[in-house]
């Protein structure tokens, strides 16, 4: 279902698929991305901070990006990005996990830039979809048409 600017609420949270991340694409991500040998080079891991294989965090946020595309918001014009204002990375992110996204609406405003849209902001949490762990958090700003644009 399209949801127009008019149709939608503060604290209004949508869910939506979940996305399997392996090892194999960890590496390949980093190997482009962020190579880092925690990222690259599982045998190396154990020997890192993280002690562990991990995703880089940008891996985890652009995984983010998906299931915000693919989720249930379905904004009409299409999931436009006017900017993140903040990303947290609250753990790390590991191979075999399924991560999940949660997003709720925290502000709505009409554009003054932008007459026939408004702004909405989300709280976007993606988590373990196991264990329910949150992993990244990304506060986003949507641009949103509306139903009814203004009368000339």
């Amino acid at each position: 279902m399209i949801r127009y600017f008019e149709e939608l609420t503060v604290g209004q949270t949508f869910g939506g698929p979940q996305y399997f991340l392996s090892a194999e694409e960890i590496i390949e991500f980093a190997q482009k991305y962020d190579p880092q040998t925690f990222h690259t080079e599982p045998s190396k891991a154990p020997a890192s901070f993280f002690g562990q294989h991990v995703a880089s965090g940008w891996q985890t946020t652009s995984i983010g990006m998906r299931l915000l595309v693919t989720g249930e918001h379905h904004f009409a014009g299409g999931m436009i990005g006017l900017g993140v204002e903040g990303i947290r990375w609250r753990r790390p992110t590991l191979p075999g996990m399924s991560l999940k996204m949660v997003s709720e609406i925290i502000q709505l405003s009409r554009s003054g830039k932008f007459p026939r849209h408004g702004l909405v902001k989300l709280k976007n949490v993606i988590s373990d979809a196991t264990s329910g762990a949150e992993l990244a958090e990304m506060t986003t700003l949507q641009i949103v048409e509306l139903r009814a644009p203004p009368q000339p």
